[in-house]
């Protein structure tokens, strides 16, 4: 059985406040990745909870492709988790 997905109607808006310089570096990045703010800090909140084993199997194999099902580059992860690009 396939597992539902949230519609628009089942999401909770969060707010969330960074610091200027990860909010420029988070900002600078999701354009880069072609992506919007939004999918960006939502894919990396799955991807930890993927890493924190509290994901399906199966997301937490899903998280670590891109769309076209090439690896993700982690290199812009760790880069974030360092500071800099």
């Amino acid at each position: 059985m396939s597992e539902k997905i949230d519609s628009y109607e089942d999401r909770k808006r969060l707010s969330v406040a960074f610091g200027m310089s990860d909010a420029t570096m988070i900002q600078k990045v999701s354009e880069s990745l072609g992506e919007t703010v939004s999918s960006f800090v939502r894919r990396s909140v799955r991807k930890e909870l993927a890493r924190l084993s509290l994901l399906s199997d199966f997301d937490k194999r899903i998280l670590g492709r891109d769309s076209s099902n090439e690896p993700v580059n982690e290199l812009g992860e760790a880069n974030l988790e360092g500071g800099h690009l």
